[in-house]
């Protein structure tokens, strides 16, 4: 992210997209920043070497387009991105998913995270890991990432719309963090 600031501001001309990034470039990379102090803290390399030790696979595309529900049974779908690794992720990511979609409400968050807790009692170090990855600005870094690598002589308004998404939605994600922190710190 570092880097791709350095180059926008490197520019002569800036585009809407490149002033943009610039603009929410100190909220993000402060977020990024604590989310890496936090997975160092927590014990993220013991969990790991716990993980890879006892072979705990995660699914590793866990979103609500592989949960199938019919009747009180569910099920789960496509695994071809299993793989071993903290399983805390797949929550990780059918969290951050479903939140997006429901505008970051705290309470559908707060529940699905005590759900999963009572079915699977999460480790402390697995929840400040869990709070890490919601920290970190995973869409954000994507567009920043995607932008770096392509060519910038034309960049896609669909690419500055999601970034506007983003920005807008900031607000409700901190909102929902703030929220949650308390569950899982």
């Amino acid at each position: 992210m570092k880097r791709v600031r350095s180059y926008i501001r490197g520019k002569k001309q800036k585009n809407e997209m490149e002033i943009c990034l610039l603009e929410a470039f100190d909220i993000f990379y402060g977020q990024a920043c604590l989310a890496q102090s936090l997975l160092q803290e927590c014990g993220y390399e013991e969990l790991w070497n716990k993980t890879l030790a006892k072979g705990l696979v995660r699914h590793g595309s866990y979103t609500y387009h592989n949960v199938l529900f019919m009747g009180k049974d569910i099920a789960t779908t496509n695994f071809d991105k299993a793989e071993i690794g903290i399983q805390v992720r797949d929550l990780y990511d059918l969290l951050r998913k479903a939140m997006e979609k429901n505008a970051w409400h705290p309470e559908l968050g707060r529940c699905l995270i005590q759900t999963y807790d009572r079915e699977r009692s999460m480790e402390d170090s697995e929840k400040t890991v869990l709070y890490a990855m919601l920290l970190y600005p995973e869409k954000y870094w994507k567009l920043v990432n995607f932008y770096y690598n392509s060519r910038k002589s034309w960049m896609s308004s669909k690419n500055l719309e999601k970034l506007l998404k983003i920005r807008g939605q900031e607000e409700q994600r901190t909102r929902f963090l703030k929220e949650v922190k308390g569950i899982l710190m």
